[in-house]
């Protein structure tokens, strides 16, 4: 692996200042130098409203929106 960059403002700026075809060339040169570009990484997004979080978040909701029998003048 490549040496760590301690990044100046120059180094920065230097980048900010180059053509984005050119980022993007040198960019697919060093991600073709650590990485098969024959393999194709397979990703799955997960909903966060299917997980256990979003039935808490609910349970909570409705709760606050029910009045207890005792605050409710008979």
């Amino acid at each position: 692996m490549a040496d760590h960059i301690h990044w100046t403002v120059g180094l920065a700026q230097a980048l900010f200042d180059k053509p984005l075809l050119e980022l993007l060339f040198e960019a697919q040169t060093v991600q073709r130098q650590h990485f098969d570009q024959r393999q194709v990484q397979v990703s799955t997004l997960l909903s966060i409203k299917t997980g256990p979080a979003w039935k808490i978040a609910n349970i909570a909701r409705k709760a606050r929106a029910i009045k207890p029998v005792w605050s409710q003048n008979v």
